[in-house]
């Protein structure tokens, strides 16, 4: 008998090891499963003997103790059987439990560094920050989802009432309030027939005045079904229709509608249909599709939106490729209109896309902030916070504008007045009345009641100076006789045919626009100074947006769910046909259907 593994066995049960991790220690190390079994026979044979006894058994052979020769020395090895070895730590457990082989404990090694790295690389690669941005950005358009939204805009400030006459005697412009709130859903999955709906809040509020209603909609299969409701403005409009019973919901099947505008006698319809034809609005979409005017400012961390696991970003704006993506929009919406008519000109395109960069350059964003989905790189947020124009100052800057266009107006007018009333005094005198302090002598109150007082401030970039009608008599022929005079005065803004700047009235007529007038006052020409150039219309468009106030506040919160979640549209009973009615009654249909 093999007193290597009795001694084995006594030992092993001493270190806490089970018969069967014994057994399977000795199988590893390649020992015959028959010897063991009689191993153990002996090994329990020999534990169950008096200790007084043991030492005399001539039976089994007398070997050094296994704790004297080996377990002091740890490097050494326990068992050798043709060339295989039980060290010392097939005594080893762990509650227990017998230790892993080592192949074991290799592949376990292998598997849990394979998990790290596939754990790496959705954390650094697949699900890193930027490349969930970039998956996003490069994602297909969601063609069904829901979106529940809100809008809002203060502009804080008021507005004298003396600019709110005809707007009711108690309206107040003052600390504007708009918002709009609402549940909207689409299924474009069909392109050329997108499904629907949508339930909208709206309110107002300005001074003394406050204004809160809402309206339902559903587009179904080109059918566009209008839920009137309570709200006031649509239940003005339809009621009239068919007073004789409350209209709930108004119909308006839109495939009939585009039959009628196709085959309408009205140029404007049918100009309007080829302008903005299918090819333009697919240039559009593409184009705003393509655009990259939104960028990563940080990554915020990671954020959980119902059950949905999110990347939360800080967004900037590009304003240059904002800028650049709305003038080519234009520039491609000024095209196809120059197709068809002659009516729009380059120095218009021009004025739009200098108001369009104007606009755009005061425009500042607060916050800017997206959620993306960490697994379907979808958007599930949007919140956005910025300045706006301010309402109140577009009203002063617009009245102001207009009280300069009408005080111009009025200089034009003076200046023919007193054309007419010259060339009076001519025929009756063979010559223009002398001149004296800037006015005609002797020449009230026959040829005019009194010299027209000159509108004031002066406007544009008039001096006080030239803001009067100076008349000057002249003897262009060397006789006694005023055979000519000159008549300066300025405008502030272009009038009518007449430019912005210093005008001379002469026998010859008027002459705009002249840098400074031969016979002036002290000599001077805007009280010494080198006349300014005149005001150009970009400088007038410029000046106007350098006025207006960006102090108004928007805000944007768009919240997206259900993806990919077609919803069972169902048209509502008993609904206003519109398109009907209005043949019925053919005294209410518009040229446009």
């Amino acid at each position: 008998m093999e007193t290597e593994i009795i001694n084995y066995i006594i030992e092993a049960k001493k270190h806490g090891l089970t018969e069967t991790e014994i057994k399977q220690n000795l199988l590893n190390a390649e020992w015959d499963a028959t010897v063991i079994e009689q191993s153990f026979a002996f090994a329990k044979a020999e534990e169950n003997r008096p200790i007084a006894n043991r030492d005399e058994d001539i039976s089994r052979p007398k070997e050094p103790s296994i704790s004297s020769q080996v377990l002091g020395k740890l490097e050494s090895p326990r068992l050798v059987h043709e060339n295989l070895v039980i060290s010392e730590e097939n005594f080893q457990t762990s509650g227990g439990k017998s230790r892993l082989k080592k192949p074991l404990l290799i592949a376990l090694f292998l598997v849990l560094l394979l998990a790290g790295a596939g754990y790496a690389f959705y954390v650094y690669s697949y699900n890193n920050p930027t490349k969930i941005w970039q998956k996003f950005q490069g994602s297909d358009k969601q063609k069904i989802y829901q979106n529940k939204f809100n809008v809002s805009f203060k502009d804080n400030g008021s507005l004298d009432s003396s600019l709110t006459e005809g707007l009711g005697n108690n309206f107040q412009l003052k600390d504007i309030k708009l918002s709009l709130d609402g549940n909207f859903y689409i299924d474009s999955t069909d392109g050329k027939n997108p499904q629907s709906s949508a339930e909208l809040q709206y309110s107002f509020s300005s001074g003394n005045t406050s204004l809160t209603t809402g309206f339902e909609y559903k587009l179904i299969n080109k059918v566009l079904y209008l839920n009137v409701g309570d709200n006031p403005l649509l239940n003005g409009i339809f009621q009239s229709l068919s007073p004789d019973k409350k209209i709930d919901w108004v119909k308006i099947d839109l495939n009939e509608a585009e039959s009628q505008l196709n085959s309408a006698s009205s140029t404007e319809a049918s100009e309007f249909g080829k302008v903005f034809s299918k090819n333009l609005s697919d240039e559009l979409t593409k184009l705003w599709q393509d655009a990259n005017f939104v960028k990563i400012d940080k990554y915020l961390g990671k954020e959980k939106l119902g059950e949905v696991q999110t990347a939360h970003f800080a967004n900037t704006l590009d304003k240059e490729a904002l800028k650049q993506t709305l003038n080519d929009s234009i520039n491609k919406i000024t095209k196809a209109i120059v197709e068809q008519t002659d009516q729009i000109k380059s120095e218009d395109l021009a004025k739009v896309q200098l108001v369009v960069g104007g606009l755009i350059d005061k425009f500042e964003v607060k916050q800017f902030e997206t959620w993306v989905g960490t697994r379907d790189f979808k958007l599930y947020r949007v919140k956005f916070v910025s300045n706006a124009p301010s309402v109140i100052s577009l009203v002063k800057t617009a009245s102001a504008e207009s009280k300069e266009s009408s005080r111009d107006s009025k200089r034009i007018a003076d200046v023919r007045q007193i054309a007419v009333a010259l060339e009076l005094y001519y025929n009756d005198n063979n010559q223009y009345p002398d001149s004296e302090n800037g006015q005609p002598k002797n020449f009230f109150p026959k040829y005019m009641t009194a010299w027209p007082p000159v509108p004031s401030p002066a406007d544009g970039t008039c001096s006080n100076y030239y803001n009067s009608y100076w008349y000057v008599s002249k003897k262009v022929k060397s006789t006694s006789l005023n055979d000519s005079y000159q008549m300066t005065f300025c405008l502030g803004s272009t009038t009518g045919p007449y430019a912005a700047g210093i005008g001379l009235l002469s026998p010859s007529g008027i002459e705009d626009n002249i840098a400074c007038p031969p016979a002036t006052p002290e000599g001077k020409c805007n009280n010494g100074k080198t006349a300014e150039p005149p005001t150009s219309s970009d400088d007038k468009v410029k000046n106007f947006i350098d006025k207006l106030e960006y102090s108004a506040e928007f805000n944007l919160d768009l919240n997206y769910s259900d993806y990919d979640k077609p919803q069972n549209l169902e048209a509502p009973e008993n609904s206003f046909d519109l398109l009907k009615e209005l043949k019925n009654k053919p005294g209410l249909m518009t040229p446009a259907l």
